[in-house]
């Protein structure tokens, strides 16, 4: 798994709201046995700094900043993207929302 790889929900019950998310865990953290993630939404509008849109498999999606979540590594489905070129986005929501304005 690496920073900001992008998995399938494998969650039947929540896939349809949230079908992926993204790894935001650094890469040094390799043997932690979970992740720290940010779900993909269809859902949600986005807000400019707080909820960044991607583009993943020709679905736009907004990133759910405040549902950050930590999830075992045994959950994580099958890795369809990567986001790394858009890491100075992520910061700046993971930033915005810790720290406001």
């Amino acid at each position: 798994m690496a920073q900001f790889d992008v998995y399938i929900n494998p969650n039947r019950e929540n896939a349809d709201l949230f079908p992926y998310f993204v790894d935001i865990q650094n890469n040094f953290h390799d043997t932690i046995k979970t992740r720290v993630v940010i779900p993909l939404t269809t859902e949600m509008k986005a807000f400019t700094r707080l909820t960044p849109i991607f583009t993943i498999g020709g679905q736009k999606l907004t990133l759910s900043i405040a549902e950050i979540a930590s999830i075992p590594l045994s959950v994580c489905g099958k890795k369809v993207d990567n986001l790394e070129a858009h890491s100075s986005e992520i910061f700046d929501a993971l930033d915005f929302l810790v720290h406001g304005f």
